[in-house]
């Protein structure tokens, strides 16, 4: 790691440089999937515990057009159920609700992060989740790219 953080021109002894490389990957990872203008990008598994049956995926969805688009649903082959949702707060209480479907506006990016936007996954096949294929229906149109955990 010292190395690669060197070679990247990040000083391995200062407390950034985690940070610094963390950012870096994220900003040179190349989308997972890129067709109709669409992007697939940065799409991960989170599992509180290792042998967790509940989890979330996260990632970003880039509506290269100018049109919007309608992501209308998402599954993952590692888990039985996937279901889109959101988390609110209101009121000091924070709650979590399930979305029909989101609609990605032209040259818009639609984040699913921890705490925010997320496709919550049930019933974990623990087995799968390193070589889980994610399918998105946007549009009508179903895409589907690999995503480990």
């Amino acid at each position: 790691m010292k190395h690669f953080l060197k070679f990247c021109g990040i000083n391995p002894g200062t407390c950034g440089s985690v940070a610094a490389l963390f950012f870096f990957c994220v900003a040179c990872t190349p989308p997972l999937l890129e067709k109709d203008g669409l992007e697939f990008s940065n799409w991960r598994i989170a599992l509180p515990t290792p042998d967790a049956e509940v989890g979330a995926a996260y990632g970003t969805i880039t509506n290269t057009t100018a049109q919007p688009v309608t992501l209308q649903s998402a599954s993952f082959s590692c888990a039985e159920k996937t279901e889109l949702h959101e988390t609110l707060e209101s009121g000091g209480r924070v709650r979590m609700v399930m979305l029909e479907s989101v609609v990605i506006g032209g040259h818009a990016k639609l984040e699913f992060l921890p705490g925010k936007k997320h496709a919550m996954l049930t019933g974990i096949r623990h087995s799968g989740v390193e070589n889980c294929t994610a399918t998105f229906t946007v549009g009508g149109h179903s895409y589907s790219f690999r995503v480990g955990g």
